[in-house]
């Protein structure tokens, strides 16, 4: 290593990309690097692979100098030059200078042009493990039998051989399961090259599939009710840290995205960042500057991509100002992206800490709890002002209610409960808990007040839509008692269920463990109950911000006038907007300083 000759980057501007060929694999990667001006280059091919955290051990010989590489990239270029021969290709690795924080910067506001104008954008998944040739052998004959089935969510462990698919027990389920659960689907900067790609092939050791195979596995795969059972089974990770989304997820939403940005249609900004928080990235600020060519021009143009030691160490200016122009863009309903499992302290408690995924999951938009209808028109992102001061913000809006109780939601338990005894009498004790405060609030005068069934789920089915009365009634019944049933009896072992049971008591499950997760139940000083974010506390202020959806809950800071953001909260009789203009929010108006 000590007598290699390091190559030796020629400078290049910020309207011009390198591009490279390979001229051989036979011994070691040699290939010959070309400059080309972004907007006159020839046909190339680009590669989406996993940085990681592998040491730099491998080399490639670029006009005879040496550029060192990770060994996953050297067999992803050796498996890519397989399919491409001599076909110029775009690698970030090889084509930017990544020991040059200024060329990088230059660069990465370039990769909505690269990805988009390469004519094939090629997924490195990586090499051989796992049974991946059989996953990756037998994808289009599955989708070819999958798409004569009539019924894929009937079709379970149990009835696959009815359906011409192969028993529970071959090894493709656990094969394909895992290939999907590869780590590049955890990645951040995936997320714009697959969007932005024209034709997208996916290789896996020396097979390659199309990425509408991929695609149509994953959404016929996720529909049936196997994906649960096999990760049982095969004690495959779920809620892995260092696997915090996977294919059977990712794939089918980047495909949507991918389908609404060739149609023309705008994508929400704050569905790409919410999905990017899912992902990792190697540095902090790409958090920001992994999704920067995919997000609304108005909004990329105003954050400068900055990587100086100094800007990477006090990365959370980058956040900030990223969210400041999503405020300004986006109005309150940016803020339901504040919560985050883990938090950096330099941070005001309106700005999400985007490292970390969101720990609590949005109510959507569908309430209207500060939007009065007689000017709904009119209310927008001024109820919000940046300032006064750094790192403040000013909210318009009315005090409503305050937290009297809170008690915390089981929502760790709700996956392994029909599997676990134990996990399900978690479960059933933590329901049972938020049942009694919800009879001090209500009273007796039936066995379980609606407003406790509705509070449960905040209103919402796990598509975000209204739950009507008679079916959130009735799948609360069931689903309660199918709770129960696991406290004596894991689900495998008990007989089967109608088709119309297991459909309602999932609809049911799934709206609970999305309302649930790093949340508390509470109760309300006017006698109400609702669901907010963990870190709620008695005496914490219920707020509604004019032209926000949902209300707030504001924390005053100690010794001050100045409060802290706590999340947004679903509170039973608050919602629909009704309440807010009862409260004559002229009149009852302020502002309230939130940092």
């Amino acid at each position: 290593m000590a007598n290699e000759e390091v190559y030796q980057y020629t400078p290049i501007n910020a309207e011009t990309i390198r591009l490279f060929t390979i001229v051989t694999t036979a011994t070691s990667i040699s290939c010959q690097v070309h400059h080309h001006a972004v907007n006159d280059v020839p046909s190339y091919c680009a590669l989406s692979y996993v940085w990681g955290d592998e040491e730099a051990s491998e080399c490639v010989k670029c006009d005879g100098r040496t550029i060192r590489i990770s060994q996953n990239l050297c067999l992803g270029l050796q498996m890519l030059h397989k399919q491409v021969g001599s076909q110029l290709l775009w690698v970030d690795a090889i084509c930017i200078n990544q020991s040059n924080d200024q060329e990088k910067a230059a660069q990465v506001p370039l990769m909505s042009q690269i990805y988009a104008l390469a004519q094939k954008v090629y997924i490195w998944l990586g090499p051989v493990s796992d049974n991946s040739d059989l996953a990756m052998s037998c994808l289009a004959s599955l989708n070819e039998t999958f798409s004569v089935v009539d019924n894929l969510e009937a079709v379970d462990r149990s009835s696959l051989a009815s359906y011409d698919l192969p028993t529970f027990d071959d090894p493709i389920w656990p094969a394909i399961t895992r290939l999907y659960f590869r780590k590049w689907f955890t990645r951040l900067w995936v997320m714009q090259e697959v969007l932005l790609a024209k034709d997208i092939y996916v290789l896996c050791g020396e097979q390659a599939v199309t990425w509408q195979q991929m695609v149509k596995f994953a959404n016929n795969y996720r529909i049936t009710r196997m994906v649960d059972d096999v990760l049982q089974h095969h004690k495959i990770p779920y809620n892995n840290p260092e696997l915090p989304d996977h294919g059977f997820s990712a794939v089918p939403i980047l495909d949507i995205l991918r389908d609404m940005i060739e149609d023309g249609r705008i994508i929400n900004c704050m569905s790409l960042l919410e999905m990017a928080r899912r992902k990792l990235s190697k540095e902090p600020v790409d958090r920001v500057y992994g999704v920067l060519a995919i997000l609304p021009s108005e909004m990329r143009n105003k954050i400068r991509v900055d990587y100086s030691p100094t800007n990477r160490e006090q990365y959370w200016h980058t956040f900030i100002q990223l969210f400041t122009a999503l405020i300004e863009s986006e109005g309150p309903r940016a803020l339901s992206m504040v919560p985050s499992r883990g938090r950096c302290l330099e941070l005001p408690s309106w700005c999400p800490d985007f490292q970390f995924e969101n720990s609590m999951n949005s109510l959507g938009k569908h309430y209207a709890a500060g939007v009065m209808p007689s000017h709904s028109d009119k209310a927008g992102p001024s109820s919000i002002k940046i300032g006064p001061g750094p790192g403040s913000l000013q909210m318009r809006g009315v005090l409503m209610d305050g937290v009297k109780s809170t008690f915390p939601l089981a929502w760790k338990y709700i996956d392994a409960a029909q599997y676990d005894p134990r996990s399900a009498a978690k479960v059933v004790e933590c329901e049972e808990a938020c049942l009694r405060l919800s009879r001090q609030i209500y009273g007796a005068q039936e066995e379980v007040p609606v407003q406790h069934v509705t509070t449960l789920v905040a209103g919402m089915t796990v598509t975000r839509s209204h739950y009507s009365m008679d079916q959130i009634r009735a799948d609360y019944k069931l689903a309660t008692q199918r709770f129960r049933d696991f406290c004596k009896q894991p689900s495998d072992q008990q007989g089967t269920q109608s088709n119309a049971n297991q459909i309602a008591f999932d609809r049911y499950k799934s709206a609970m463990k999305i309302t649930w997760r790093h949340t508390n139940f509470f109760t309300t000083t006017n006698g109400t109950i609702g669901v907010g974010l963990e870190t709620i506390e008695p005496g914490d202020d219920i707020c509604i911000v004019s032209a926000a959806h949902t209300p707030f809950i504001f924390r005053k800071n100690v010794g001050c006038e100045t409060y802290a953001f706590h999340g947004e909260a679903y509170v039973h009789g608050l919602m629909d907007g009704q309440a807010f203009a009862a409260k004559d929010p002229v009149s009852n108006v302020q502002d309230f300083i939130v940092q």
